[in-house]
């Protein structure tokens, strides 16, 4: 039944004279064209950023020199294609591959930068910056989970806390000031008086009734856990008479390690919480602190000190969250501010490019450029330049374009875009070549003003006629001009059968279809269209 209305579907289609039909057909298959058209040409990115012109160009000049006769149309035919295969690296290479939410894109955006971590020719490591006088960036790729399913990282040798879990490809980036600056660098640590001073932000009173305060939140917190919670570590000796003479030595030692993590703060008293990492050492309980030999005559006893591998080393760790104190109603403040505060950015898009002013090197250009190209070249349906590993892009041709284009690219032009999603884009309209202005006076550089470019004659061109430019258009297939497609009579299939003295008749779709007669007749008009098109362009 399913074929019958297919063919119903097609005899309404094809051999109906209505003309509204016709032009949907046309309506179908000029959209189906103009896809095809729009996405084989894609518009260039306005204003070509740097890396995406100096790539562009070197490919341009590649191609230039390696057609034959260099002949212009497949010249711009090779940069076309080679631009194509360039444009799907980011999207089949699994080198490139980035999440839709890392913060190496720029915005949703594939950028320089990703493209540069993956080939290898940079690290994050050489994105850090450190010491600026404003403002510091970390790039940071690893943390250790938390409890509560956070993170924390280490930036400028404190703790952090983020809520993703970075990656190589999806690292932190973290915005810091190298240097906090205080009232005096003394009022960073911690501070213990009898009475408070109003130049500390944080204080708590300790068990000896004496003030701890400090200006720096974490140290206070390590400070508290040390002091007043079990974290400060601890000594034990033992002792051998040996003929009189006593000998000490270590038995077991306990190292605390306090770590700040996080804090809460309800109302004006804060609620860290510090990691205590507890590393105890202990004399192997067989070690025999006496060592005894014979003579032949006495049995002569010395001491035995202990060597390191006598002692067992074992760690454990566990959670202070109990420790709170307060925040000095009465602090004066800092006397100079930290600018700007520390942050954790959202994705290379926020990040200051004044910041990266190091020059990106030809050598390092050629390496990103001939990843790319390979990436590009190895794909099966490759129709670009060509290219191979024996002769990949050097530094000179590099260099060569950088400097007809004027440009010296830095560290702040791999934080740009080389696209739109993951597709890398290109300006198809570079067309550089060796001498791209051919000097007319050879033997003068400089330009003649004495020139009238009036006087200059110019052909008479006339505009065509609408006639004359569709006429060649009838001239493609000339067999259809008197082509005529005849009418045909259809007629929705019916079944009878007999039964139980009856002839019953099975014709009930036939009015269905009859009532949906111009839907179906539009779908398979659709059909055809995109069947038809199809197999036009695979010719």
């Amino acid at each position: 039944m399913a074929n019958d209305i297919f063919y119903l579907g097609l005899d309404m289609c094809l051999c109906s004279r209505s003309w509204y039909r016709r032009l949907i057909l046309c309506f179908f298959a000029f959209q189906f064209l103009y896809v095809q058209v729009v996405y084989s040409s894609p518009i260039a990115i306005g204003g070509r950023i740097v890396l995406t012109r100096v790539l562009g160009n070197v490919v341009a000049r590649r191609a230039i020199t390696s057609v034959a006769a260099n002949d212009a149309s497949i010249v711009a035919l090779r940069t076309m294609q080679t631009y194509r295969a360039l444009g799907t690296v980011a999207a089949n290479d699994a080198r490139f591959a980035l999440s839709t939410t890392s913060t190496l894109r720029h915005a949703k955006d594939i950028s320089w930068v990703a493209l540069a971590l993956g080939s290898g020719v940079i690290s994050l490591s050489d994105l850090n910056v450190e010491g600026n006088d404003k403002v510091s960036v970390a790039f940071e790729p690893s943390a250790v989970k938390l409890a509560d399913g956070r993170y924390a990282i280490q930036v400028n040798g404190e703790t952090k806390i983020v809520n993703a879990n970075p990656s190589k490809n999806d690292p932190v980036i973290y915005q810091y000031s190298k240097v906090k600056k205080q009232i005096s660098d003394e009022l960073s640590e911690v501070y213990k008086s009898d009475t408070l001073d109003n130049r500390y932000k944080y204080f708590d009173e300790l068990r000896t009734g004496e003030y701890a305060q400090s200006n720096s939140l974490e140290k206070l917190s390590e400070y508290m856990s040390q002091e007043e919670w079990g974290g400060k570590g601890e000594e034990s000796y033992l002792s051998v008479n040996i003929n009189g003479k006593e000998h000490q030595y270590l038995y077991s030692k306990t190292t605390v390690e306090n770590r700040y993590l996080r804090h809460q703060q309800i109302g004006d008293r804060i609620h860290p919480t510090v990691r205590q990492t507890f590393t105890e050492k202990q004399l192997r309980y067989d070690f025999n602190p006496m060592l005894s030999g014979y003579t032949g005559e006495d049995t002569v006893y010395s001491f035995n000190p202990p060597k390191e591998s006598d002692y067992q080393i074992s760690t454990r760790t566990t959670t202070v969250s109990y420790v709170n104190f307060e925040i000095n109603p009465n602090w004066v403040g800092d006397n100079i501010q930290t600018t700007p505060q520390e942050q954790q950015l959202g994705s290379i898009a926020d990040l200051d490019l004044g910041l990266y002013t190091q020059p990106l090197t030809a050598t390092q250009l050629a390496q990103l450029f001939n990843a790319l190209m390979m990436s590009a070249a190895s794909q099966a349906d490759y129709e670009g330049i060509p290219f191979t590993s024996t002769n990949p892009i050097t530094a000179s041709e590099v260099n060569a374009v950088l400097t007809e284009l004027g440009i010296s690219p830095t560290y702040a032009d791999l934080f740009t875009k080389a696209g739109t999603g993951d597709e890398l884009e290109f300006d198809y309209n570079v067309s550089p070549s060796p001498n791209p202005i051919p000097n007319l006076r050879p033997n003068d550089g400089k330009f003649d003003e004495d020139v009238d470019m009036s006087e200059l004659e110019y052909p008479e061109l006339e505009s065509p006629t609408a006639r004359q430019i569709l006429e060649p258009l009838k001239q493609f297939f000339p067999e259809f001009q008197k082509l005529h497609i005849q009418e045909k009579g259809a007629s929705c299939p019916t079944w009878s059968f007999d039964a139980l003295n009856r002839t019953y008749t099975i014709d009930g779709h036939c009015t269905l279809l009859e009532k949906n007669r111009n839907l179906f007749s539009s779908v398979f008009v659709l059909i055809w269209s995109i069947i038809a098109v199809r197999r036009l362009l695979s010719a």
